[in-house]
């Protein structure tokens, strides 16, 4: 099955947390970042709507792709 077709929707959820466990004028600072991204991509597709009644449901092909990104930074002073 090819994924090439006209999306429907996408949708993506992102959270993070930041961390600084040095923050000194005379050392710098140092953080931490640590993010979560779950992407979500639906697609157009007409063989599972019913012939009556509400779609009750996604009716194409759909991916699902989760992320998590870690960063660490330190700012000289």
């Amino acid at each position: 099955m090819s994924c090439g077709g006209p999306t429907r929707y996408i949708q993506e959820g992102t959270i993070a947390l930041q961390y600084r466990p040095i923050v000194s004028p005379k050392y710098g600072r140092l953080q931490y970042w640590l993010t979560y991204s779950y992407l979500q991509r639906n697609l157009w597709s007409g063989n599972n709507i019913p012939s009556s009644g509400p779609v009750t449901g996604p009716t194409g092909p759909r991916a699902a792709n989760s992320m998590i990104f870690v960063s660490m930074r330190y700012y000289i002073p």
